[in-house]
C-alpha cells in the first residue's frame, strides 16, 4: 500500500493514460470487492440485530440526508478533474490554486445550505411520513453528516493525484465500523439508537479521515508547483460546473428519492428490503463508479483524433462491461434467492424480483461506465445533463405510476427502464461526440 503522506512520482504523469488507467482499475476493483461484502455483512448483522422494520429507520435517514446533500452539493471533483489535469501536467500553479479556490467555496455554500435544509425540513419529512419522535430527532442530527457524505473538493484533489488508496481506505474504515458496530448492536441487545449511532459515526470518521488527508496532500501538491498570479479560468467553467451539478443532483435525487418514495408508500420495511436490493446490486456494479472518475482525466489527455485514442477507449470499455453484465445478471438470476434468505432472512425473499431487476439496471449500468466520461471531457456537459434530466422524468413518472399498484417489483421496473433509457442515450451522445473529432485535451481558456 503506498504510503498516504506521499505523491506519486513524477514520472507517473507521464506514461499512457491507457495503461496508467489498467493499473488504477486493477487496484480500485480488486479492493473495493472485499470492501462491499463487509458493508453487505454490516447490514445482515442490523437486520437481525433490530428487525427489518428499524433498520428501514437507519435507511430512511441516510436517505434524507443523502438526498438533500448530493442533491445542493456542487460536483467540484468533475471540474477539478477535467479543469486541473491539464494544469496539473503544465505545471500552472497559479491555475490549479485559482480553481481549487472556487470548488472549495462552491462545496462550502452548497454544505451550508443543505445543512440548513436538512435541520429545518428533515424533521417535518419524518413526521408527514410518520416516523417515530426518536427517529425524527435522529434526522436532525443526520444532518451533520451530510458534511462529511459529500465532499467533493477533497475527493477530487485525490483523484487528481492520483491517491486512490485513501478514498479506498475511507471507504474501508466506513465499512469497518458499520460491521464491528453491528456486531455490538447484536451481541449486547443495545437496539436501534445504538444502530443509529454506528451509521453516523462510521460516515463521520471515515469521511473526517478523508478530509484530513486530502488537504495536507492537496497543500504538498501546491506547494511543489511553481508560484504564479494564475490564469484566467478556463472558458466554460461556470457552465460545466453548473451543468455537472445538475445532473448529478438528478441521480441524487433518484437514488435517495426513491427510497423515501418506497418508505411513504410501502412502508419501512419495504424500504429496508429496497436498500438491501440496491446495496447488493450497487456492489454488482460498483466498478461504474470506480472506474468512471478514473475515465476522465484518461479522456481528458487523449485526443479523439489519436490512433487508438479515445474511440479505442470506449470500444474497449464497452467490451469488458457487456461481457460483466452477462456474468452479472446470470449470477444474480441463479444465486439471489439463496443470498437474501441466508443473509437477511426468509422475510427478504420479497425482494427477489426487485433484486433482479435492479442488478440488471446496474449491469447495464456497468456496460456503458465509460460513456458520460467521454462526454464530459469533450466539454459538453450540457449533453450529459438533457440526458440525464431525460432519464429522470421518465424514472419518476413510472414510480408514480407503477409504485402503488406494484409495489416492490414497480420499483425494479422503473429502475430498469431508467438505465436502459439513459445507457442509449449516452451511447448515441458519445459516438456523435467522437465522431466530432472533438478536443479533449485542448484546454480552453478565455
Amino acid at each position: 500500500m503506498a504510503n498516504p503522506d506521499q505523491a506519486p512520482p513524477a514520472t507517473y504523469w507521464h506514461t499512457s493514460p491507457i495503461r496508467r488507467l489498467g493499473q488504477t482499475a486493477l487496484f480500485l476493483l480488486g479492493s473495493r470487492a472485499a470492501f462491499g461484502v463487509v458493508n453487505l455483512l454490516a447490514a445482515a448483522v442490523a437486520v437481525h440485530a433490530v428487525g427489518l422494520a428499524a433498520f428501514g429507520a437507519v435507511v430512511l435517514c441516510h436517505a434524507v440526508a443523502r438526498l438533500v446533500g448530493e442533491t445542493l452539493r456542487f460536483q467540484s471533483w468533475q471540474a477539478i478533474l477535467t479543469f486541473g489535469t491539464p494544469m496539473l501536467d503544465r505545471g500552472e500553479g497559479g491555475a490549479l490554486r485559482r480553481l481549487l479556490g472556487t470548488t472549495i467555496a462552491l462545496d462550502v455554500a452548497a454544505l451550508a445550505l443543505a445543512l440548513g435544509l436538512l435541520m429545518i425540513f428533515a424533521p417535518m419529512l419524518g413526521a408527514a411520513l410518520g416516523w417515530p419522535p426518536a427517529v425524527q430527532e435522529w434526522v436532525r442530527l443526520y444532518a451533520l453528516a451530510a458534511i462529511f457524505m459529500t465532499s467533493a473538493t477533497p475527493t477530487g484533489v485525490l483523484r487528481l493525484i492520483d491517491r486512490f488508496d485513501i478514498l479506498n481506505w475511507q471507504h474501508a474504515l466506513n465499512a469497518l465500523i458499520r460491521l464491528g458496530g453491528a456486531l455490538a448492536v447484536l451481541g449486547l441487545g443495545l437496539g436501534l439508537d445504538a444502530l443509529f449511532m454506528v451509521w453516523f459515526g462510521a460516515a463521520v470518521l471515515s469521511g473526517g479521515w478523508m478530509i484530513a488527508r486530502a488537504a495536507l496532500l492537496g497543500r504538498a501538491m501546491l506547494r511543489a508547483l511553481p508560484e504564479g498570479a494564475g490564469e484566467p479560468r478556463p472558458e466554460g467553467f461556470w457552465r460545466f460546473v453548473f451543468s455537472t451539478n445538475l445532473s448529478s443532483s438528478v441521480s441524487g435525487a433518484l437514488l435517495h428519492g426513491s427510497t423515501l418514495a418506497v418508505g411513504a408508500v410501502l412502508g419501512p420495511a419495504a424500504s429496508a428490503l429496497y436498500a438491501i436490493a440496491r446495496q447488493i446490486s450497487d456492489a454488482l456494479a460498483k466498478p461504474a463508479k470506480l472506474l468512471a472518475p478514473v475515465m476522465l482525466p484518461a479522456f481528458s489527455e487523449t485526443r479523439s483524433d489519436a490512433v487508438g485514442g479515445a474511440p479505442a477507449l470506449v470500444s474497449r470499455t464497452l467490451g469488458l462491461g457487456a461481457l460483466a453484465m452477462a456474468a452479472i445478471v446470470v449470477a444474480v438470476a441463479l444465486g439471489g434467492d439463496l443470498l437474501l434468505a441466508t443473509a437477511f432472512g426468509e422475510e427478504a425473499l420479497a425482494a427477489h424480483a426487485l433484486l433482479f431487476l435492479a442488478a440488471t439496471a446496474a449491469a447495464i449500468t456497468l456496460c456503458g461506465f465509460a460513456l458520460e466520461p467521454a462526454i464530459l471531457a469533450a466539454r459538453r456537459a450540457d449533453l450529459a445533463l438533457m440526458l440525464s434530466l431525460s432519464a429522470a422524468v421518465v424514472y419518476a413518472a413510472l414510480m408514480v405510476w407503477l409504485l402503488p399498484s406494484l409495489g416492490l417489483l414497480g420499483a425494479g421496473a422503473a429502475l430498469l427502464a431508467h438505465a436502459i433509457l439513459l445507457f442509449t442515450g449516452r451511447l448515441v451522445a458519445a459516438r456523435t461526440v467522437l465522431r466530432g473529432r472533438a478536443p479533449f485535451s485542448q484546454p480552453e481558456t478565455a
